[in-house]
């Protein structure tokens, strides 16, 4: 029998297109990665398969965000026909071994495009990112990569973020993220380390066990080289603090339309940790093309433990005097104060709908505030934000009445 690689260009096409779209916003766009792996001829051919709609999955265990970082390293193109990026999160959990995601091993031709790039994009990328990367544990450092070449991009969904490296499902701290700081063992700038050349296997690396320092495990400098130091604090990733102000954002940021960000439900609800910092609105407000922008879970108010206070007047002191283009927002279950909202509504000016909702969990507010709010962001709008356009907690604008 003939191999499927002896068909005829026009079929082989064909059955390509099919699985290109197979599924929106499914697995389909990996099957066309692989496809365009298999050889010289498929290659060339599964350049013609639209990747319009694409999924990343963080950390998921076979690593095919590594994978993809491995591609776009030698060849960006694939990055400009994306138009619809969806962001989805398997972090390791400390109590499932079977999520320990093993390191990524970088190869020397990779590594030497990776110190091009840090080069190449260090007006929008930090050199700490690429240290991460390097490190291959965290693979969200490739989306901010990913978006400096997504220059077709208009919707971008990060989904529920996962800021945490390990998943705080039941426990981080003790016998079981231990467990996993072991099976991912030193990396590239650890004590020990350091890279081989194999005739047959070809480069590896290798490290010495018997002679690593006494806090290798330790918990803060673990996280320090994978995370940004943002990112217990504020819920922050690799791509809010890559993704630039207002002037100098990342490239594939500019034609965005729309864009999703949500935190994950339990790392919010921690009681010692204060969630995703809602100062992160505020650049994400002025994204130059940004039509609709829709986030949940945001909060100015530390957990339950601290309830420390981080008021939005301060990070947004430098955006004053400027107005957003966003003619669509929504915000849900914010951990905030009235303040708060003044803040995000004097940033506002072609607001064309309005939705705010706080389920019993997280609202900071009785109900008698609401009617302000959605008053306090109609002044700001009053040219283009109708009350039938606004809704608090169901409630709906005409039933507010004005200050």
């Amino acid at each position: 029998m003939a191999p499927i690689t002896s068909l005829p260009s026009e079929i082989l096409l064909s059955i390509f297109h099919n699985v290109g779209n197979a599924c929106a916003w499914g697995n389909a766009n990996e099957d066309v990665l692989h496809i365009r792996q298999v050889c010289r001829k498929w290659r060339v051919l599964g350049q013609d398969v639209s990747l319009r709609h694409f999924y990343i999955n963080v950390d998921e265990v076979d690593r095919s965000l590594w994978k993809l970082g491995r591609i776009l390293l030698h060849d960006v193109s694939l990055a400009t026909q994306i138009q619809e990026l969806g962001v989805r999160w398997s972090r390791r959990r400390a109590d499932s071994p079977k999520t320990f995601t093993e390191r990524w091993k970088w190869v020397k031709e990779d590594r030497e495009r990776i110190e091009f790039y840090r080069e190449e994009l260090s007006s929008y990328i930090s050199s700490a990112t690429f240290d991460a990367m390097l490190e291959g544990v965290n693979s969200e450092t490739i989306l901010p990569f990913i978006l400096c070449f997504t220059s077709r991009l208009k919707e971008l969904r990060l989904g529920d973020v996962e800021a945490l490296l390990l998943g705080r499902r039941w426990f981080s701290n003790g016998e079981g993220s231990d467990a996993v700081r072991r099976m991912l063992g030193p990396g590239p700038n650890d004590e020990g380390f350091k890279y081989i050349e194999d005739e047959v296997e070809g480069e590896d690396f290798t490290y010495d066990y018997d002679n690593q320092p006494e806090d290798f495990y330790d918990e803060d400098k673990f996280d320090a080289k994978h995370m940004p130091p943002e990112a217990e604090e504020e819920g922050a990733l690799w791509f809010h603090v890559n993704m630039g102000t207002p002037g100098n954002y990342l490239p594939g940021l500019r034609e965005v339309t729309f864009l999703q960000n949500g935190y994950t439900d339990y790392q919010f609800s921690i009681p010692d940790l204060s969630g995703w910092s809602a100062k992160w609105i505020a650049p994400l407000l002025f994204l130059p093309k940004l039509e609709a922008l829709e986030v949940d879970r945001h909060a100015t108010i530390g957990g339950v433990k601290d309830k420390t206070y981080y008021p939005l007047h301060v990070s947004f002191e430098p955006y004053r005097g400027l107005k957003s283009n966003v003619k669509r927002l929504q915000l849900s279950d914010g951990r905030m104060r009235l303040e708060d909202y003044d803040a995000i509504a004097e940033l506002t000016g072609n607001l064309e709908y309005l939705q705010i909702y706080h389920s019993g969990l997280y609202n900071e507010l009785p109900d008698e505030d609401l009617p302000y709010i959605g008053n306090t962001f109609r002044i700001y709008n009053s040219s283009t934000l109708d009350l039938t356009q606004i809704s608090i907690n169901d409630m709906p604008g005409t039933e507010m009445g004005d200050i």
